[in-house]
Parts: structure tokens; sequence; C-alpha cells
């Protein structure tokens, strides 16, 4: 009987810890009467949520702020006047800022707030690190329904997003905005207080918990949306990074989440609707006539370092999976580049003639030549055994595949970097499930340093070569979706 007791209360705490929770967030208050409004609901509701404020609006609405924290609520800080931080040339400017917010906040409520959401989500590399040394914890989000746009975003259109992208330990980005103004200029201005009440009925109908953000589980790797996430893979815990495109592309919520530090013909290119991984897909512009970076395809790096919940930023060894499309009557002509894996630092460089000295990283983008053939090209040190590298235009490494246009081809590749200055490093390539290429003596680095780890992902498409023939004769398209970076293979998608 005792034992039955036991197994019972097993079963009800892992069933309790099991209860799913999202965090509602609003941003950009308080104001004359919307957060008021937005208040009362989650009042009525009895539902607590997280309110990033503005420290200008903060002195001028301070009862505002007292109901928040009477309320139960948490309060965290999003600047004194929601300034672009990356316009801050000097970090002590960024920390004034914020901590002068945090002591108008003091005086209000006699606390201080430990989470800092950056306007527009935007911070650079070091103001980042600087903040976190001085005790922020940095406050992203994993869904947006875009409800700032009060131009186009109903209250039908928020609901919508949020049953389409939830997930546990969701947090939701809404905003607290000022109610004043014509109608007619704002036609959608109160789409959030009209959206509030049904998102909560959602989130609990579907057994959401809805906790302020303190209370919600970091993940251990941040990147594009969920729905990229193919079944069987969304509890693997060996996950570094995925992306997909469903939370659209070429926005500062885009390049914060994948951690992107330049990106070369984004405008050009667009996410589109699809049959693949999540409906949506990025499709890539090859203009007939272009050529190299500037003239055709797409470039970013995915730099690990600046991912927001990335553990690690540099990696011994580790496995990348995507997929690509080239759409019918893509005109391959003499080759182009693919993504591919890179090392630490600003490897992305080891490329166009730029070579790997074994201290300065290296690059192991996939490339197509003729007909569609895939090799891998890569850009690493010399090899002692004089099979690898050293080759002033890169090495092309045949895969034995040609890719079909009109079809989802899965790339897989794997690297470990092996022991510096040694031909022990490990490349093994899988097309559409089939092992292509398994090299196990080529080097990597002839000194230890992370620009010689694994650093991110190397996002390089484009027709060339340097001659005219390389140029497509017509506009050709290709389509990526369902990025990841993982400490194993995955395999394709089930």
């Amino acid at each position: 009987m005792k034992k039955i007791l036991f197994i019972l209360l097993v079963i009800l705490t892992n069933n309790a810890f099991a209860q799913k929770q999202v965090a509602l967030t609003f941003d950009d208050g308080p104001d004359s009467s919307y957060t008021e409004k937005l208040l009362d609901i989650l009042k009525a509701e009895n539902v607590k949520a997280t309110f990033f404020v503005i420290g200008d609006k903060v002195k001028k609405y301070p009862d505002i702020i007292k109901r928040m924290n009477d309320e139960g609520h948490l309060i965290g800080n999003h600047s004194k006047s929601h300034i672009h931080f990356t316009e801050y040339t000097d970090t002590s400017m960024v920390l004034k800022d914020v901590t002068w917010v945090d002591s108008v906040i003091y005086d209000i409520i006699g606390k201080k707030t430990h989470y800092f959401r950056p306007p527009f989500g935007a911070l650079r590399s070091e103001q980042k690190t600087f903040l976190k040394e001085h005790g922020y914890d940095l406050a992203l989000w994993t869904l947006s329904p875009r409800d700032w746009n009060v131009f186009k975003v109903t209250a039908s259109d928020i609901i919508d997003t949020v049953k389409t992208y939830i997930h546990n330990n969701a947090v939701i980005l809404m905003h607290s905005k000022d109610a004043s103004g014509n109608i007619k200029d704002y036609p959608y201005r109160n789409n959030t207080i009209e959206a509030l009440p049904k998102v909560i009925k959602f989130l609990r109908d579907n057994g959401y918990k809805m906790v302020t953000l303190d209370k919600v589980k970091h993940e251990k790797g941040i990147g594009g949306d969920r729905k990229a996430f193919d079944i069987g893979v969304e509890n693997k815990d060996d996950i570094i990074f995925y992306g997909g495109f469903e939370e659209g592309f070429n926005n500062i919520f885009w390049s914060e989440r994948w951690g992107i530090n330049w990106t070369s013909r984004a405008d050009e290119n667009e996410v589109v609707n699809s049959d693949f991984l999540g409906n949506k897909a990025l499709r890539v512009n090859y203009p007939k006539g272009g050529l190299g970076p500037s003239g055709t395809g797409l470039q970013f790096p995915i730099v690990f370092r600046d991912i927001p919940g990335i553990k690690q930023d540099y990696y011994q060894e580790a496995y990348l999976r995507y997929y690509v499309k080239f759409e019918e009557g893509f005109d391959f002509r003499k080759g182009g580049k693919l993504p591919g894996l890179m090392g630490g630092g600003d490897s992305w460089t080891r490329s166009g003639g730029n070579q790997p000295n074994g201290r300065n990283g290296w690059t192991l983008r996939f490339m197509w030549v003729e007909n569609g053939k895939i090799v891998v090209y890569a850009y690493v040190p010399k090899s002692e055994n004089g099979k690898w590298g050293g080759e002033v235009w890169g090495q092309g490494i045949d895969c034995h595949f040609n890719a079909t246009p009109g079809k989802w081809h899965c790339i897989e590749q794997y690297v470990n970097v092996g022991t510096p200055g040694k031909d022990d490093g490990k490349l093994r390539v899988w097309i559409d499930g089939v092992e292509r290429v398994n090299i196990d003596d080529m080097r990597f680095w002839d000194e230890e340093n992370n620009k010689g780890r694994i650093g991110g992902v190397y996002f390089s498409t484009f027709h060339g070569g340097n001659t005219d023939d390389w140029r497509p004769h017509n506009d050709s398209f290709a389509q990526f979706d369902g990025f990841f970076v993982a400490k194993k293979r995955i395999g394709t998608a089930k």
C-alpha cells in the first residue's frame, strides 16, 4: 500500500512540474489610459504579467507603477526614452541610462529591477556583456504578435499568432501603447486590449499557466521560431541553435535571435509560403547576370556567441543540418556557394582567396558546380599529409551527388576540429540521409584559440566565381529552411 501511495505521489508531483507555462510581457508603458485598461483585464482574470517600462513615462505616471507592483506584476527596465542602444558609442552611457530608470522605479516601489529589455531588442555584443557584468538579465522574447503595428495588425491577428506559435515557456511580447490620437490615424490602436481576454482564455483552455518572467524556464539555445522543429526533436537537450523563418526575416527580432553581425543583399530576398517545415521558407534571389556576393544570392554569419541564451560560444565538435530547394529552372552555370559551418571570430573572412593560416579560423561552406553537383568548399589550413587545405581559392571535396531542381534536399555536416597542429580533424557529410563524405585526417588549427573551434554557421549563397561565365542566364531562386546546429547528428525530418 505504501509503495502504491509513493508511486501516486511521484505521478502527481511529475504532473505538477509538467505544468505548461508562459509569460505575458508588455513593453513601452505606462501611459495615461492604455496601461490601466490592461491592468484591469489582468486583475479581473487573476493573471500576473511583466511590464517593461520607459523611465520618462515612469516619472510621469508613478501611481500606475505603484499599482503594477501592488497587484503582483513584475516590473522590468526598458530604458529611459526608448533610444536605439546601438547609437550609444560609450558603454558608460548604456549603464547611465539603465541605472537612471532603476533609480526612478526604486523611489516609487522600493525595488530594483533585474531584467532589462533593450528597445527594439538590439544591443551590441560588448553592451550585452557590460550589462550582464553589472547584474542585469537581458530579457528578450520568443513569440511576437507584432501588436505594435496599429495600422495593419488586428486583435484577430494577435490571437491567431499566439494560437499558431505558442509553446511551453514562451515569452510573449505585447505592448502597452499610448491610446491618445485620432482613431482614424491608428485604426487598430486598441488591438491588444481587445485581444488580451481571448488570449488568456486560449492559454487557459490549452493548459498554460501565466507567470511572471522570472518564473519561466529559459532554454539552453535560442533561435528561430519553434515551427522549425521536427517531430521528436523538440525535447532533445543537445540542440545548440535552431532556426526557421516563421517569425520573418531581415528584422531586428530575427537578427538578434540568430546572432547576425551583418547581412549582404537581405533586402532582395523574402520569406514565402511553403509546404515544408512550418509552412514558411526563405526564398533567395539570384538575378540574371548577377555575380558575387554583392550582385546575387544572400550572405550573413550566424555567430553563436551573439545568440541570447547560448551557454557556450565555441565547440570542439558540432553538427549542422538544413534544407535547400533549387526551384525549377535554376541556372547552376559554373557554380555557387551554399551555407556551412565555420570557425570562431571573423572566420567568414576565410574565403575569396583569404587563406586560413592555422590561427585565424576556417570555413566549410558547401558549393554547387555544373549541373547541380554538390561539393564541400573547404578553406582550412594546409594539412601536413598534403591532402587538405592550402589552395588559394579553396578546395572542392566531391559529395558524389547532384541536386534536382524542384526537390527539397537535406544537407548534413559534422565537424570535429581535432587537435591543434595535427591532421586528426573530422568531416562527415550526408545528403538526403546518405553518407557522402567521411574524412578523419583534416587539419583545422595549428595553435589552440577560439578561432580554430567551431563558432557558427556561414550562410553564404551566390553565383561566383569571378568571371562572366559564372553569371546565370536567367533569374533563379532557391529556398532554405530548417536550420539546426547540435552536438550530435539529428538526421532528416520525419
